[in-house]
C-alpha cells in the first residue's frame, strides 16, 4: 500500500503536535534537515531537542502538495510558554522514499508554497 506524501507530512505534524517523539522518527530520515528561526540542524539527535524544546500544539488547516515531495501544511499553532496566543503558521515537507527528509517552518503559507515551489 503506497502512502501519499500529503499522508506522511500530515503524520509528522500530527506527531509532532503530540509529542510523539517515537512515531516522529519514524517518519523521518536519519539525517532529517530542521529549518527554523534558530538556525538549521541535521539528523535525529536534533529532531528530539527540536520536539523538546518548541513545545508546540497545532492543527493542520490546508494542506498544498508540489513537486519532488513537497508538501505545505498551513497551520494554527500555540506555543506551551505562550498558550493564550494562536498563530497561523506554514510547514514545508520534503518527503522522499516515505520519509521526511527536510522540515522548514515559515511564519506564513506564502513564504512556505514560494519555498517549496507551489503555485497558491
Amino acid at each position: 500500500m503506497h502512502t501519499s506524501t500529503v499522508e506522511i507530512a500530515l503524520r509528522w505534524h500530527a506527531a509532532a503536535g503530540s509529542g510523539d517523539a517515537e512515531t516522529l522518527r519514524a517518519l523521518s530520515a536519519p539525517d532529517i534537515e530542521i529549518v527554523g528561526p534558530r538556525g538549521t540542524a541535521h539528523g535525529t539527535q536534533a529532531l528530539d531537542d527540536w520536539l523538546h524544546r518548541a513545545g508546540l500544539i497545532w492543527t493542520a488547516l490546508r494542506t498544498f502538495e508540489g513537486p519532488n515531495g513537497a508538501v505545505v501544511v498551513e497551520s494554527e499553532a500555540v506555543w506551551q510558554a505562550d498558550p493564550a496566543t494562536a498563530t497561523v503558521v506554514a510547514s514545508h515537507f520534503t518527503v522522499h522514499s516515505g520519509r521526511v527528509v527536510r522540515f522548514a517552518r515559515h511564519a506564513d503559507v506564502a513564504h512556505a508554497l514560494r519555498a517549496a515551489d507551489i503555485a497558491p
